[in-house]
């Protein structure tokens, strides 16, 4: 379950992002902005003094891990994650000290990459279900949508972030949600001006499914792990909605090859079914592959 959260929301500033109409032609919601993005945010979260709620068992993890590879290094990161400046250049894309880039990357192999399967697949529901405004709720609906305080006013979209505000000027711009951001969202501008502006907001991921992936995976995934493999049964588990080969490469961080492999084994068993369309390759479960999710779930 994914729900809009806001923590430790102090600010009181607003940023103006301001729109053109090539702009408003190029919004684009996807699910994560990568995994560097993720990286700093989940840097700037474990060196605060109390993490995010669900997020307990994930620090004490990492200290850990951290600890034993060497001391010096856990203090040394937690001392980045304390600087807001090192993080927006991070995010930006504008860092240039080597040795925090070597940091980070360490950072990442031990606190983000075991988990990014999972987290990532919860994030691409959260994306969905941002979608699902836009019928009904149009562009101004969705965007409202992200955050109680997030307000729009043509051409302008209120964000309450403490940073200047924006001029789009035609860049366009990525709505992307974290699993690691806390409180409010955060207006990302990427030093390379052919790159588009990110507005990234906080969501909440349910304790117990955050516990899943903390041991390793969704409890589908560790049910149904000995029986198919840990990667088949990821991507049994994203195909509870039709999927595209290219997406589950995307939300499962595997490669395409990799993705037709274990759909062929999959469909060769008759748990899922594929259909062929002119740009894409579709994935969906079949009776007996639904039954085999339903019943891991229960278990």
């Amino acid at each position: 379950m994914l729900n809009n959260v806001v923590l430790e929301d102090t600010s009181t500033d607003t940023c103006h992002l301001r729109f053109t109409a090539a702009d408003l032609a190029t919004v684009r919601v996807v699910p994560s902005l990568g995994r560097a993005p993720e990286t700093a945010l989940a840097l700037e979260l474990l060196a605060r003094t109390r993490c995010r709620t669900g997020f307990e068992a994930w620090q004490r993890a990492v200290h850990g891990a951290l600890t034993d590879r060497s001391p010096g290094l856990l203090r040394e990161m937690l001392t980045i994650g304390r600087q807001r400046a090192t993080i927006d250049a991070l995010l930006s894309g504008g860092l240039t000290d080597s040795r925090v880039v070597t940091v980070v990357r360490e950072f990442h192999e031990v606190a983000v990459a075991p988990y990014w399967a999972g987290l990532m697949a919860e994030m691409e529901t959260e994306r969905d279900t941002r979608c699902r405004v836009l019928p009904t709720g149009g562009l101004a609906g969705m965007l409202e949508s992200l955050h109680p305080r997030m307000e729009w006013c043509s051409p302008d979209l209120a964000v309450p972030c403490s940073r200047a505000s924006v001029d789009l000027d035609g860049r366009g711009i990525l709505v992307a949600p974290s699993p690691f951001l806390t409180g409010t969202p955060r207006v990302i501008v990427p030093v390379r001006a052919d790159r588009p502006v990110a507005l990234v907001y906080p969501v909440t991921l349910d304790r117990a499914l955050l516990g899943g992936i903390w041991s390793g995976g969704t409890a589908e995934q560790r049910s149904l792990g000995p029986l198919l493999g840990r990667t088949r049964a990821a991507v049994l588990a994203a195909l509870t909605d039709t999927r595209a080969s290219v997406e589950l490469s995307r939300a499962l961080d595997i490669s395409s090859a990799a993705v037709s492999q274990h759909t062929s084994i999959l469909r060769a068993a008759g748990l899922i079914s594929s259909q062929r369309t002119v740009n894409a390759l579709l994935h969906t479960l079949t009776p007996l592959g639904a039954a085999l999710l339903r019943g891991s779930a229960r278990g």
